[in-house]
């Protein structure tokens, strides 16, 4: 399958500087407040150095191939079948990645990785990566080296950790500010 008639999928997915990207992605969603706290503060940095703003969110998995109506009857089972649960941040972290850029790397719960991994079968997803996950807070072009001298002068995040309420099916065809939710799963009350 091919991502464009002149690049293929496999580049698409690989380059780290891409801006665009392909299908749905199935995004972890946090519970207010920090739903909107995370919101604003994505979106003051996403003002302050001109990249696009995006709502906040864990991606459970990228770039789906699969039409929207298939993905959510196969979604609605996945958050039947799991509860909602909490996520630890590690320090916030800066990578020459575009889409990771600012980032709180999350720590692995038995939780998300039977999640991830559920989600993975599901949808026969065979990732080009391990599964790293994260919180992005800054999608930009910027280098690490620029965004650690940025980090070095914050005041300590007032978020460490989070709970996961629900699982969003977002099409993410094209470039950020085209993404949009398609929809939004509950996940079951602990």
């Amino acid at each position: 399958m091919a991502g464009s008639e002149d690049q293929p999928l496999e580049e698409l997915t690989t380059d780290p500087q891409r801006r665009s990207a392909t299908g749905h992605s199935i995004w972890l969603v946090p519970d207010e407040p920090d739903r909107t706290q995370l919101g604003s503060l994505i979106h003051e940095w996403a003002e302050r150095f001109n990249t696009p703003s995006f709502d906040p969110h864990i991606t459970l998995l990228g770039e789906l191939p699969c039409n929207a109506e298939e993905i959510r009857q196969k979604l609605a089972r996945l958050a039947q079948a799991h509860a909602e649960f909490r996520v630890s941040f590690k320090q916030i972290a800066a990578e020459d990645r575009y889409f990771r850029s600012l980032i709180l790397p999350v720590q692995p719960s038995v939780e998300l990785l039977d999640l991830h991994a559920s989600a993975a079968d599901v949808f026969d997803h065979q990732p080009t990566e391990p599964y790293q996950p994260h919180l992005s807070l800054l999608y930009s072009h910027r280098s690490a080296v620029e965004n650690l001298h940025f980090i070095k002068n914050l005041d300590p995040l007032p978020i460490t950790e989070l709970k996961i309420v629900s699982i969003l099916l977002v099409c993410t065809r094209g470039e950020v500010p085209a993404w949009y939710p398609v929809e939004e799963f509950v996940l079951n009350s602990l």
